[in-house]
């Protein structure tokens, strides 16, 4: 179960912004990093368990088509690197590395190295739907579709968040709520700090829930969580692509399944860096 909660527990001067819209071509390809740190603590039959890992994923999107009301990408997560220690074990992992691919690891985590997946996101840069890889069995693959069902109705991650005021200067702020709680319900306050020809950077404030019965690989378990992040990323101006994006989150709740009910505490820092290819 503590797997489960840690892959979901994943994705944030006066001159105005011209055009106030994300602007992408067909066939345009970018390669993101993502490097992940964090800490759970959980406490489960009376024990306190604690687990911290540090994660660096690198993946490759590609724009595949561009409509009226959507953008359809594809996705690929073309490298895996972890670290991660729990109850005096450790684990390491390199994708790049041959002999972590062929081992019990790497055969884990084959579900979701080097597959494309179709991501499409409206006009106001929401996911609408993310498409299912085949598990065909593999646990981890199965746990990582179960959080990006969470994440359809979210803002997509490499696009600048839109407001409802037009052109952005600096100082504007407003107020986006997504989700649910029965899914994820995130209400985030957005900031400008600044806006150049070339940048614009934002600040933000979000509070998580989710509160309710969720089925996790046919096993209804009942999460009541709550937490709250802060950050600051930069998008390219023309396009609205990000560039940087730094934040910090802090979740706490419980998590009940069997009739059992577990104290659970979640830390993360998150860097991500967008390129193109």
């Amino acid at each position: 179960m503590l797997k489960q909660i840690c892959v979901a527990g994943a994705i944030f001067v006066s001159l105005g912004v011209q055009a106030q819209t994300i602007s992408l071509t067909k066939g345009q390809k970018l390669q993101t990093r993502v490097v992940t740190s964090m800490n759970v603590g959980m406490e489960m039959l009376g024990q306190n368990i604690e687990t911290i890992s540090k994660s660096t994923n690198t993946s490759t999107i590609e724009v595949k088509d561009i409509t009226n009301d959507k953008y359809v990408l594809s996705g690929t997560l073309t490298r895996m690197e972890m670290h991660s220690s729990a109850m005096g074990q450790t684990l390491d992992f390199d994708s790049d590395k041959k002999e972590d691919r062929e081992g019990e690891v790497g055969k884990v985590l084959s579900g979701r190295l080097d597959k494309a997946q179709e991501i499409q996101v409206d006009k106001q840069g929401k996911i609408s739907s993310i498409q299912a890889i085949d598990s065909a069995g593999n646990n981890f693959a199965d746990q990582l579709n179960f959080a990006e069902q969470m994440a359809q109705g979210q803002p997509y991650p490499y696009l600048l968040p839109l407001s409802n005021t037009g052109k952005l200067k600096s100082g504007d702020s407003w107020v986006d709520s997504t989700g649910s709680n029965e899914t994820i319900k995130v209400i985030t306050t957005y900031t400008v700090k600044s806006v150049s020809a070339d940048e614009v950077n934002i600040s933000f404030t979000a509070k998580t829930t989710k509160s309710g019965t969720t089925d996790v690989q046919g096993m209804p378990m009942e999460v009541n969580i709550a937490g709250n992040t802060t950050g600051s990323a930069t998008y390219e101006t023309g396009t609205g692509l990000l560039k940087q994006n730094n934040a910090v989150s802090t979740i706490k709740g419980d998590i009940g399944a069997m009739g059992g009910k577990s104290p659970i505490t979640i830390s993360n820092t998150v860097s991500t860096t967008v390129s193109k290819l």
